[in-house]
């Protein structure tokens, strides 16, 4: 597979009236039809911050984005928590009441909507850490030791009490997939656990250090960005029997992992070192790039469209088809 390389002028970044982009002849100028804002103009996604509950539109075309309006949410809002896709939001209220699935594009159209509480959900965690494609969730509640997997994301969720993980020690991140079945907690020692539908912890299998994971979409296969010996791997069928890891790259000291919605190209980036890969999952393909600032990688509502820095405001897109091209394009405000 070929890919373009990424070039950018970091002086166009921010504030120009007619954004200077450099966008491959077969990128996508449009997103698909997710919604609009005021205007009528497609909803790519939206920006969060730099508050707890700031939320503004990003619309337009990946040409010719730009940051429109901000988003009224909640009265009662304390938190918003959004996954990848930006197609909802979880939202942590004030009170005790229990966390709510919240859809920002009603608010855009005038609706005024407190979202809806998810029955048996706990009200303050201190971690979400979100499925590859937003279906399902882990909230973490470290005073209480409280774990719950959040499945059926938006439209249907159900809540799972997962077993208690303060006994093996602190728990930095989580890893779901998204049928909500499977969850990896990695600690502050450097190992990681995983449980399969609330069956308790088992050790995952292998030594990898400095981890970032992630779930490959629809699948149990876990991709683990190891920083420490550069490289990304794949574990197969996680929480099964166990398998030997897959190297999927290598030379890639990756802080930030991202998937487009199909999963078939991993988007992994460095926020130290300003680089960017698109890996192709089944060949190992592998597209480089070099970017001015990378401080976060969050995929955007049409899949295919990533946020790359909240500062520069800075988009990526990856279009289907054969090749793959990729576009880097930047926002007007």
């Amino acid at each position: 597979m070929k890919y373009l390389a990424i070039a950018l002028a970091t002086a166009a970044l921010v504030g120009a009236q007619t954004p200077a982009v450099n966008i491959s002849p077969n990128s996508s100028e449009r997103a698909p039809s997710v919604g609009s804002g005021r205007g009528g103009m497609p909803i790519l996604g939206y920006l969060a911050g730099p508050g707890p509950v700031d939320l503004h539109v990003v619309v337009g075309s990946v040409k010719t984005a730009r940051l429109g309006e901000s988003v009224p949410v909640p009265a009662d809002a304390k938190r918003l928590f959004l996954p990848p896709r930006q197609h909802y939001a979880l939202v942590e209220g004030t009170g005790g009441e229990a966390l709510s699935v919240w859809h920002p594009t009603q608010a855009l159209g005038g609706e005024k909507s407190a979202g809806r509480a998810i029955v048996g959900a706990m009200a303050h965690p201190d971690m979400v850490a979100f499925s590859a494609r937003g279906e399902a969730a882990v909230v973490y509640a470290k005073s209480g030791d409280l774990l719950q997997v959040m499945r059926g994301l938006p439209g249907e969720p159900t809540v799972l009490r997962e077993p208690a993980i303060g006994a093996l020690g602190e728990a930095l991140a989580f890893a779901v997939s998204d049928d909500g079945a499977v969850v990896v907690a990695e600690l502050a020692d450097g190992s990681a656990f995983t449980s399969k539908g609330g069956g308790g912890w088992q050790s995952l299998a292998g030594a990898y250090g400095a981890r970032q994971m992630l779930f490959v979409p629809k699948t149990h296969d876990l991709v683990v960005s190891d920083v420490a010996r550069r490289m990304v791997l794949v574990l197969p069928a996680v929480g099964e029997a166990a398998s030997s890891a897959r190297l999927l790259a290598q030379s890639i000291e990756a802080d930030r992992l991202a998937f487009t919605k199909e999963g078939d190209q991993l988007m992994a980036a460095s926020s130290s070192q300003g680089k960017l890969w698109a890996i192709d999952v089944k060949s190992g393909s592998v597209g480089p790039g070099s970017v001015a600032l990378i401080d976060t990688l969050v995929p955007l509502r049409d899949g295919r469209t990533f946020l790359l820095s909240n500062s520069k405001l800075l988009l990526l897109n990856m279009p289907t088809g054969g090749d793959v091209a990729v576009g880097l394009a930047p926002v007007s405000r």
